[in-house]
């Protein structure tokens, strides 16, 4: 039989492997087992796919292009820009979450695979920023944020987002991380969020800028 070749194939596999991870989990995935449902030989899908972490990486690659997706079109909406970071930042958690739940991490297992997963975490980056710089300058165009320095600020709001995630999921060193941990991440996420935007609220003439004039 001669096997389909190509980008339809690479789907094909991709998808037999998303399977797999979510249900089974990263550790307990086997390549045999990802051939085995697609019905082809191991070497073949080698000849894709050389390592279980290019796969995993290639199915995260997935959800993180249709979570780039969903991201574009909920920025690129009307509403004010406070509103648009709000809702960003709940389903980036909603991402992450789905993420872990995908490979039944724990951190050490997480840390095993990061370095597979490198090049994947700095082109997802430069997206979320070039999304959160749009937001951010919308705001500043619409009068609704204080700043001149949007790039700046994207990054900055990057980096607290990104280390209020690795804080909260190296607290569960070998361990999944659990719905509990999670809910207590989203809440410090969201008053993060929050307290970011105040600060960069435009002060209301003759109110003191810590008076709490800002609700989400």
């Amino acid at each position: 039989m001669v096997e389909s070749s190509g980008p339809p194939r690479e789907e094909a596999i991709i998808s037999a492997a998303h399977r797999r991870f979510a249900h089974y989990g990263y550790s307990k995935t086997t390549m045999d087992e990802i051939a085995g449902d697609l019905g082809m030989g191991k070497a073949s899908l080698y000849h894709y796919f050389p390592t279980k972490e290019a796969l995993f990486c290639a199915v995260i690659g997935r959800e993180q292009d249709s979570f780039i997706f969903l991201a574009e079109s909920l920025v690129d909406g009307i509403g004010p820009a406070g509103e648009k970071l709000h809702a960003y930042v709940d389903r980036r958690l909603d991402f992450f979450h789905n993420a872990l739940i995908l490979g039944k991490f724990s951190f050490d297992t997480f840390s095993s695979i990061r370095p597979a997963m490198a090049a994947l975490s700095v082109e997802f980056a430069r997206r979320e920023l070039h999304i959160l710089c749009a937001v951010l300058q919308r705001g500043i165009s619409q009068g609704e944020i204080a700043a001149d320095n949007p790039d700046q600020l994207s990054k900055l709001f990057l980096h607290i987002l990104q280390g209020l995630r690795f804080r909260a999921f190296r607290s569960g060193i070998g361990e999944p991380f659990n719905d509990q941990q999670f809910e207590e991440l989203r809440s410090e996420t969201r008053l993060a969020t929050t307290i970011f935007l105040r600060g960069l609220h435009p002060p209301v003439k003759g109110v003191p800028l810590n008076s709490g004039t800002f609700s989400r």
